[in-house]
């Protein structure tokens, strides 16, 4: 069959990362190769491996009800094993001939973390795993700038650090996979590029740092890559001038700490160091206080209550979802 002998020439490699850590701008360095075909965020993964996965999901269809009959039906038919293969191979033939036959397909959705050791659990040693890390507080600031108004609005991201985090900490391997840091990649390129030739087995020397086209599609980074067209160190620190609150810095101090020091240091960051370089940076802004202080106390009614979740489940004549 096609999809068999594609799959056998082809490897998926993983990008696993937060999201606003710099994953797409890595995924647009790859994309130059011609041993990596990529495409945006193809969210391909999550619906197929999440049911599986234990914690709370929402489906109208009741995805408790289905989980419990599916994980009957595989157990007492097929078994665990032969059904990861049937999935390993469904996922790889659909993915493979959307590329052009490339060594390696580079799969990059941000919240694939939330099921990284699930996703490993499939595709084993047949798949490539690379994990891009950048300061929680760097990616909390960049979530509030890109897709909350510049206010202090982590309720709507608090998923990805938590669910997130948590999965980058469990799956993460130092002797299987490899770790960049943001920080690292945007600084000191060379290093980190060395890294993934290595892990790879690529020749990366061919790449064009200063002149990196953009990847377009619904999902993905709608501004950086637009504004940005090669590696910038002075990017590692740009985080900084959104704290202009104290209420910002009480919730990124909050966030570090549910965080903790244990998972901080998997992602290659110093817990202290981290807490001493939240503070106010540039001129304190009275209205943003204000501003973070109600985007605070509404989120904790948006999590206690599920606003969003009851929102969606309402639904306006015709059908359209109410925002």
């Amino acid at each position: 069959m096609v999809g068999e002998e594609v799959s056998s020439k082809q490897q998926l490699l993983f990008l696993f990362s937060l999201p606003r850590s710099g994953s797409t701008l890595l995924q647009r360095v790859f994309r130059q190769l011609d041993e990596i075909d990529t495409a945006p965020e193809t969210w391909l993964m999550l619906p197929y491996i999440s049911p599986f996965k234990d914690g709370i999901q929402y489906t109208v269809y009741s995805a408790r009800h289905s989980k419990i009959a599916t994980n009957e039906f595989i157990r007492s038919g097929i078994g665990w094993v032969q059904f990861n293969n049937f999935l390993k191979k469904f996922l790889e033939d659909v993915v493979f001939s959307s590329g052009g036959g490339a060594r390696f397909f580079l799969e990059k959705t941000p919240r694939n973390l939330f099921v990284a050791k699930e996703i490993q659990e499939v595709f084993g040693c047949d798949a490539k795993y690379v994990y891009l890390a950048r300061n929680p507080v760097a990616v909390a600031c960049s979530m509030m700038t890109t897709w909350g108004r510049g206010r202090a609005s982590l309720h709507l991201f608090y998923q990805d650090f938590m669910l997130g985090i948590n999965g980058f900490a469990e799956s993460y391997d130092a002797e299987k996979h490899i770790l960049i840091r943001y920080e690292d990649l945007v600084r000191d390129s060379t290093k980190s590029l060395f890294k993934v030739s290595e892990y790879l087995s690529i020749d990366t020397s061919s790449l064009n740092l200063s002149a990196i086209e953009p990847l377009s599609g619904i999902m993905g980074d709608p501004t950086g890559q637009y504004a940005y067209h090669g590696l910038e160190s002075s990017r590692a620190d740009a985080w900084t001038s959104v704290i202009n609150s104290w209420t910002k810095v009480f919730v990124l101090r909050r966030l570090i700490r549910a965080i903790g020091a244990k998972k901080l240091e998997i992602m290659g960051y110093d817990y202290d160091d981290t807490l001493l370089k939240i503070r106010l940076y540039g001129d304190y802004s009275f209205v943003a206080e204000v501003l973070d202080l109600c985007g605070v106390i509404y989120g904790c009614v948006c999590r206690l209550f599920q606003v969003r979740l009851l929102v969606e489940l309402l639904q306006k004549k015709h059908g359209a979802i109410l925002r």
